[in-house]
C-alpha cells in the first residue's frame, strides 16, 4: 500500500479515537461500559503534588466506576520533566528532574483504591494522547477531553458533582478504605498501643513552613491532652504526621502516641486515621480518609473556597459537605483549647462534660 494511503489511515484512526474521547460522557450509567475500565489521567502539569488531591482523585474514580457499571480502574499520570510541579507556593521546592523523588512516597496512597489495577507514568502529553488512543475500545477517559484540554482543577467537580452524586445514590461518598493487611495491621497496632483507653482518636497535625496558613494551634492541642488526663478520660490520640512536625516533649504525654516513632510508611499513617473511632486535627491531605468514609470528625483552619465549593453547607460557626454523615464537621477557625474539649465531648459521646475555664 503506498506510504500516503498507510498515513490517512493512520490519521482517520487517530481523528476517530479523538473524536470518541471528545464525545465521551463518563458521567452517566451506559451499557457500553461492561468489561471496560476507568481511565483516570492526573496531569501534575495542572493538578498538585498532594496526598489530599491524589487521595480524593482515587475516591472520584472509584464514583465513576460505579456509576458506568466498571469493575477496575487504571491510573495515567503525566508529568514535565523539566517543570514537575505547578506553580504554587507549596511546591516551589520540586525541581526539573526530580518528579520521582517527590513522587514514589504517594505511590502508597494509591492503596485505598479497591478497583485499582495499573498504574502508567507519562512525562509528556503526546504519549498519555497516544495511549489513550491505542487503547480506546478498552476504556471510558476520566476527564473529557475538554476538562483535560483546560486544564481545570479537578477538586471542585469531584467534590460538588462525583461525591455528591455518589452520596445520592447510594447513600455514602466514595470511601477510601486500605488493604485489608494493612487494615489489620493497623488495627492490631492500635490496639496494643491504646494502654487500655477505650476511646481511640487519631489526629493529624500539620506544620508546613511553605504554607502556614492551616498550621495547627501547638499549645491548644497541649493543653487539651493535660486536661483529659487531670479529668482521668480514657481517651488516646494516636498522632499521625512527621516528627519535625512536633516538640519532642509529646513523647512524654501518656494520652498520645506518635505514630510516626514506629517508622511507619504513609500508607499505614492512612490506615490509621481509618481505623481509630474518630478523627480530628488539620484540614490537610491525609484527613480525606475522614472525610470520605464515616467516622466522626472535627477539622480546624478550613480554608476552601466557599464561592467554588457548592458542597459546604453551613451550621452555625461550622460546616459540613453535603455528601457527609452525622457528627462530622470543619472549622473555620483554628484550634482553642475550649473548643477541643467541648468537640471531644460532643464527638465521642461523653455524656458528662465537666466545667473547664481557659
Amino acid at each position: 500500500m503506498p506510504e500516503f494511503l498507510l498515513s490517512l489511515a493512520r490519521f482517520s484512526r487517530a481523528g476517530y479515537r479523538r473524536i470518541k474521547w471528545l464525545l465521551s460522557d463518563t458521567w452517566t450509567v451506559e451499557t457500553r461500559a461492561e468489561k471496560k475500565s476507568i481511565l483516570f489521567i492526573y496531569d501534575f502539569n495542572t493538578q498538585p503534588f498532594s496526598v489530599g488531591d491524589i487521595l480524593t482523585a482515587q475516591a472520584a474514580s472509584q464514583a465513576i466506576a460505579r456509576f458506568n457499571g466498571c469493575e477496575t480502574v487504571d491510573l495515567a499520570f503525566v508529568y514535565s520533566f523539566d517543570k514537575p510541579a505547578i506553580n504554587a507556593p507549596d511546591y516551589q521546592h520540586i525541581k526539573a528532574g526530580e518528579f520521582y523523588f517527590h513522587f514514589i512516597p504517594l505511590i502508597t496512597v494509591l492503596q485505598v483504591n479497591p478497583l485499582l489495577r495499573s498504574i502508567f507514568i507519562f512525562d509528556s502529553k503526546k504519549k498519555l494522547e497516544k495511549h489513550i488512543f491505542d487503547n480506546s475500545d478498552r476504556y471510558l477517559v476520566w476527564p473529557t477531553i475538554g476538562i483535560y484540554a483546560s486544564g481545570e482543577y479537578l477538586f471542585y467537580s469531584c467534590m460538588n458533582d462525583l461525591f455528591v452524586d455518589h452520596f445520592n445514590l447510594y447513600g455514602t461518598p466514595p470511601y477510601l478504605e486500605s488493604s485489608q493487611s494493612t487494615k489489620l495491621w493497623a488495627e492490631s497496632f492500635i490496639e496494643d498501643a491504646a494502654r487500655g483507653k477505650e476511646i481511640r482518636i487519631s489526629l493529624q497535625i500539620r506544620f508546613n513552613p511553605h504554607n502556614k496558613t492551616r498550621n495547627s494551634v501547638i499549645t491548644a492541642w497541649e493543653a487539651l491532652f493535660q486536661k483529659l488526663e487531670q479529668l482521668k478520660i480514657h481517651i488516646i490520640f494516636f498522632v499521625v504526621c512527621g516528627l519535625n512536625e512536633l516538640p519532642k516533649e509529646w513523647a512524654s504525654y501518656k494520652n498520645v502516641v506518635l505514630v510516626k516513632l514506629n517508622q511507619t510508611s504513609l500508607e499505614q499513617d492512612l490506615a490509621v486515621i481509618g481505623a481509630c473511632d474518630y478523627h480530628m486535627g488539620a484540614s490537610s491531605g491525609p484527613a480525606m480518609v475522614a472525610i470520605l468514609g464515616s467516622k466522626p470528625y472535627r477539622l480546624y483552619g478550613y480554608d476552601g473556597d466557599e464561592s467554588r465549593l457548592r458542597c459546604l453547607v453551613n451550621e452555625g460557626e461550622r460546616q459540613r459537605f453535603s455528601f457527609s454523615t452525622h457528627n462530622q464537621y470543619l472549622l473555620r477557625r483554628h484550634e482553642e483549647v475550649d473548643i477541643l474539649l467541648a468537640d471531644v465531648f460532643e464527638m465521642t459521646g461523653i455524656s458528662k462534660r465537666p466545667e473547664f475555664k481557659t
